[in-house]
């Protein structure tokens, strides 16, 4: 009897856990529906979007789907009221998940222009055991916070870091008794600090969003130059060595502005993924020195200049950080 009673509550434990396991939900019909849609089973696929719709009053895409069907059906006239009120319903819900905060944090890759920089570093080396590698493409990070007084138009303040890769620089060179081994290494950095906007579009009944933004502003760049020359003589058996250092550093500006396009995902009401394209403007026409070595015949606040090929005259060196932006970025909306 004992074993007869615990089988009777046994299994109305699992019936009860079976019924709330199995419960249908307004997503389990709209499910079903579209299964039965797609098979163009659409007499059926209308009582599942029905029952999502009653069970879910708020969600567009199950009246649009009721529509559909009486489109297929061939009754245009049912369909129409249906499609109308799952547009009105999804302009009233993108109202109300409208979020006036916006930060997006981003990271990734970035081209820059420093062909002129480049050549006067690089192009009088005649050493063939030199080794050389230039200034080029490398990191980029940052983040852009804005406020929204219209629906999708986000306004304020970007900051961020570009990181070229660095410019190296290395040789060893030897005549009898004596060998110099010389490393270089130059680096660079720009900081921009821009004002702007974007424009967020929302495509209808997906979690896809695109948009694009312009921001402008101004670019903080600073850059370094390390050099060490080592030399060693050999003489009678007895071998020496002497090492010459040398740093200088050099700062500048210029007018920035980012041109954007972008894509996102929405992985909840708060927070989007997604990918971010776009192009800079970022020419520093003219750095000055910060600091020089000792025995230079610069002084700080000098100009850094370069001879142009053909020319007798020195010119100012320019550094552009402008380049293409690949990166991608997270939104979080509040």
């Amino acid at each position: 009897m004992k074993l007869f009673k615990m089988s009777a509550v046994l299994f109305v434990f699992v019936m009860a856990l079976s019924s709330v396991s199995f419960a249908e939900t307004p997503e389990r019909y709209y499910d079903i529906g579209m299964k039965l849609y797609n098979a163009r089973n659409y007499s059926k696929a209308l009582s599942y979007f029905t029952k999502a719709a009653k069970a879910d009053k708020t969600n567009p895409e199950y009246f649009h789907m009721i529509g559909n069907c009486y489109e297929q059906m061939g009754q245009p006239a049912k369909a129409k009221p249906f499609i109308n009120f799952a547009a009105k319903l999804a302009k009233t819900r993108s109202a109300l998940e409208w979020k006036k905060i916006r930060v997006s944090p981003y990271a990734g890759f970035t081209t820059v222009g420093m062909a002129v920089v480049n050549d006067f570093l690089f192009e009088n080396i005649t050493s063939d055991t030199a080794e050389t590698s230039r200034f080029g493409g490398g990191f980029t990070a940052g983040v852009d916070a804005g406020y929204s007084f219209i629906q999708g138009l986000y306004t304020g303040i970007k900051l961020g870091i570009i990181l070229p890769a660095n410019a190296k620089y290395s040789d060893e060179n030897s005549i009898p008794g004596i060998t110099y081994k010389t490393e270089n290494q130059y680096s660079v950095l720009m900081i921009p600090v821009m004002l702007g906007g974007s424009y967020d579009l929302k495509i209808p009944n997906t979690p896809v969003s695109v948009g694009a933004g312009i921001y402008a502003g101004w670019g903080f760049a600073s850059g370094s130059f390390i050099g060490n020359t080592e030399e060693t003589i050999t003489i009678m058996g007895i071998t020496t060595k002497t090492d010459y250092k040398s740093d200088a550093a050099f700062a500048g500006g210029c007018f920035t502005a980012d041109i954007n396009a972008f894509s996102e995902y929405k992985i909840s009401d708060m927070i989007s993924a997604g990918l971010n394209i776009g192009y800079r403007i970022a020419n520093v026409t003219e750095m000055k020195y910060t600091k020089v070595p000792d025995g230079s015949p610069y002084e700080t606040g000098d100009v850094v200049e370069y001879w142009e090929s053909g020319w007798t005259e020195t010119k100012p060196l320019p550094f552009d950080f402008g380049g293409l932006i690949i990166t991608a970025k997270a939104s979080f909306y509040f």
